[in-house]
């Protein structure tokens, strides 16, 4: 018997792969528009599948499957599949949702598109997530697929092991180095973000607390952010530090008052993933920083982990981002949960 299926997707043109006991294509169906999604880019796709067959779905090079299995089970019932969880139909996108704008400053004479992830609407206060380089952020968006922020928090959020949380990623513009770096303009984009878009943003959305994350010069960036405006930005994660001219974070660590409340650091051990590139994923600074740090300040709880094996990539980064979740916003325990009310 036959059902539904609506797939909520950016692809503009995807396939869906029914698959036999062996895991081997039985069939390919090339799926149709129905509507728009949730966002500018995204769409709706409708088709008709066999229920509890299994399926993956494609465009080009990409694949779309369970971030923890290796295929979807259709349901028995008509559903829409969305950042990788099935919903009933019709489904509402109170349950989850994302929402895309530009965003103008006041310092800089570009605009920012900005892409809003939330689990479902919610009447107390949730933890904000900034991630920079946000054009790579969601799931099959940007290189190497994405980092799958939004399909992952939703699986850790649903199975209890995170709080639920808000993300927002903030796409670079073109001079990237020139917005993340502190020796350029990465004073007034953090600035831009503290004291113009958060106030803003917390007009509407109901927001407990402001951490930001990023990878190579997005990790340098939000680093700097935790040192610079541990006013706003109470949790920081910094995934694969890469930044040659790092004597100017290091003074910092020697000036600036260490307020922040939680850190992540990692790094890989290889640049890249052929096996003759011997250049490394700096490595020996960010073990440097983590031991400044924690001399800095041993009360602060921080995270350091050394992904041996991985890369200074999305695919690695995406790897190691579950951990990064359930570092910064671990279920709080009832104890807590009874102090606070």
């Amino acid at each position: 018997m036959g059902i539904i299926l609506h797939y909520y997707t950016s692809w503009k043109q995807p396939r869906l792969h029914l698959l036999g006991d062996d895991l081997q294509t039985l069939k390919t169906i090339s799926l149709t528009p129905i509507q728009t999604g949730r966002s500018l880019e995204e769409r709706v796709f409708s088709m008709e599948v066999p229920s509890e067959t299994r399926f993956v779905l494609s465009y080009q090079t990409q694949t779309d499957r369970p971030e923890w299995a290796s295929f979807y089970t259709a349901p028995a019932i008509s559903s829409a599949l969305v950042d990788g969880e099935f919903y009933p139909l019709p489904y509402r996108y109170s349950q989850s949702f994302r929402v895309d704008w530009s965003e103008t400053s006041q310092q800089f004479d570009i605009p920012f598109f900005v892409r809003f992830f939330a689990p479902r609407l919610q009447e107390e206060p949730l933890p904000l997530l900034i991630l920079n380089d946000g054009q790579n952020q969601w799931k099959n968006h940007g290189y190497w697929e994405g980092w799958h922020r939004d399909e992952t928090s939703l699986q850790l959020i649903q199975r209890g092991q995170i709080q639920p949380i808000y993300l927002l990623a903030i796409d670079h513009p073109p001079s990237r180095h020139e917005i993340y770096l502190p020796t350029h303009h990465a004073r007034q984009y953090i600035d831009f973000l503290a004291d113009e878009f958060i106030p803003k943003l917390r007009k509407r959305y109901q927001i407990s607390t402001v951490s930001i994350a990023g990878s190579s010069y997005g990790g340098v960036n939000a680093l700097y952010a935790g040192l610079k405006r541990s006013d706003v930005f109470s949790q920081v994660a910094c995934l694969s530090y890469a930044w040659f001219a790092r004597d100017t974070i290091l003074d910092l660590l020697k000036q600036e008052p260490l307020k922040i409340k939680k850190l992540y650091l990692d790094s890989g051990t290889r640049w890249t993933e052929e096996s003759g590139d011997l250049r490394h994923d700096f490595q020996d600074i960010t073990k440097n920083l983590f031991q400044i740090i924690h001399t800095k300040n041993p009360e602060l709880e921080i995270k350091y982990l050394l992904a041996e094996g991985h890369a200074h990539n999305e695919r690695f980064w995406r790897a190691r981002f579950p951990e990064v979740l359930q570092f910064l916003f671990a279920p709080k325990s009832i104890d807590s949960l009874k102090a606070s009310t």
